[in-house]
Parts: structure tokens; C-alpha cells; sequence
């Protein structure tokens, strides 16, 4: 939609000296994408209709399928003209596989076209989705980043799909979301993560810098 003058802006970016960061939602939130092509999304099993999380009051995120190489080549495509507009950088958000959070019975309403993937096939589809991605970005032009589920820089996360020492192989930057607040009681020796926000936020950096490095 014509919401704003992106060329200007980025003009205006460009000769001020900003950096400039494109966020492209991938398996999540791209509500259009996946009403317009309702065949590339998730299903939900009880209504045959678009899988969906409701985490609030009028408020959907739809999902795409993961094994969908449509959505691949579709979020490339929209990198990739993001990038020769001018973007520095493209980074991704909901490069992952639903977390099954917003409903008690998510899990049993979704349905992806590959229901029965074991954790490295998961893994391994996320990592081969950015390596295509990170070609084509790079080629273009600007860096490939993404964000990632803050407990993956714990450990590989089966659920979501995200290995961020295979990740980082194929990305330029990685970003952790480590909310304190969203830590659970006990989470790296604190009763209550959320009143140590300093301490958390730099263990959880250490660790996942080893995956990085581990896998360099």
C-alpha cells in the first residue's frame, strides 16, 4: 500500500548517514499474504479455514507454511526489491515454525503439509530457507539479520525450529529477543528472572555466542 514515500525517505536516510533496516514478517503476521493465497498457509483442522493465533481482542496473525516454497520465493522476491530500494538491511521476524502459545488447542488444530517432521528436518528447513534468502539479499545488495526466540540462545529449540548455530551460518546478524519477562521462574538461577534483567541479558548473549562460535 502507498502509506508512505519510501524512495524519499530513504533519500532522506541516505544522506543523513541512517542505516536503514527493512523487517520482513515470514511464517507470521503476513495476514494478506496468506488470505490471498490461502493454499501457501497453515490450515486449521476444525474449521478447514486459515490457521490463526488471537492472542487479543481483534487482533489475528495469520500463519504460512513453513514447507511452503511459495512463501520462500515470495518473502525473497520482497526482500530483494526491499533491498535494491535502497534498504541496508533486510531482517527477518517469524522465521520459525508456530509455538503453539495463544490457544490450548493449537496444536491440535494446526496442520502444516508436513504434520510428522522430526526436529532436524525442522532445523534444517529453516536453515535452507535463509541460505537461498541470504544469496539473493546479499547479491542485492544489503545484510541478511534475524530475530530469534530468546531461549534459543540457550539451545536449538525443536518446537519453533530454530538452531541459531546453523542460523548464524547462513545470516549476517542475529537477533535474540531476551525479554526477562518472558523467562520462566528459575531460568538460569533466578526465582524471578524479570528483576534481573542485566544478568539475564548477558548470560543469554554469552550463551548463544558460543552456538555462533561453535559453528563458525
Amino acid at each position: 500500500q502507498p502509506i508512505m514515500d519510501i524512495r524519499a525517505i530513504l533519500a532522506e536516510a541516505k544522506k543523513r548517514g541512517i542505516y536503514t533496516i527493512a523487517r520482513v514478517h515470514i511464517f507470521s503476521h503476513d495476514n494478506v499474504l496468506a488470505d490471498a493465497r490461502p493454499e501457501w498457509a497453515a490450515k486449521d483442522r476444525k474449521t478447514g479455514a486459515v490457521f490463526a493465533d488471537y492472542p487479543g481482542p481483534n487482533i489475528r496473525y495469520a500463519w504460512l507454511d513453513p514447507w511452503n516454497r511459495n512463501v520462500w520465493d515470495y518473502n525473497i522476491q520482497l526482500s530483494v526489491e526491499a533491498a535494491h530500494l535502497g534498504f541496508d538491511e533486510i531482517n527477518f521476524d517469524y522465521i520459525r515454525f508456530p509455538s503453539l502459545e495463544f490457544a490450548t488447542d493449537d496444536k491440535d488444530r494446526i496442520q502444516l503439509s508436513k504434520p510428522d517432521a522430526t526436529p532436524e528436518e525442522m532445523f534444517a528447513n529453516i536453515t535452507e530457507m535463509l541460505r537461498q534468502s541470504q544469496r539473493a539479499i546479499n547479491g542485492a545488495g544489503a545484510f541478511l539479520s534475524v530475530d530469534v526466540f530468546g531461549v534459543t540462545t540457550m539451545e536449538p529449540t525443536p518446537l519453533i525450529g530454530q538452531d541459531i548455530g546453523r542460523m548464524s551460518q547462513v545470516t549476517d546478524y542475529i537477533c535474540p529477543m531476551v525479554y526477562p519477562s518472558h523467562y520462566w521462574p528459575g531460568a538460569l538461577g533466578y526465582d524471578n528472572p524479570a528483576k534481573h534483567p542485566y544478568e539475564i541479558i548477558l548470560d543469554s548473549l554469552q550463551q548463544g555466542e558460543k552456538q555462533v562460535v561453535a559453528n563458525r
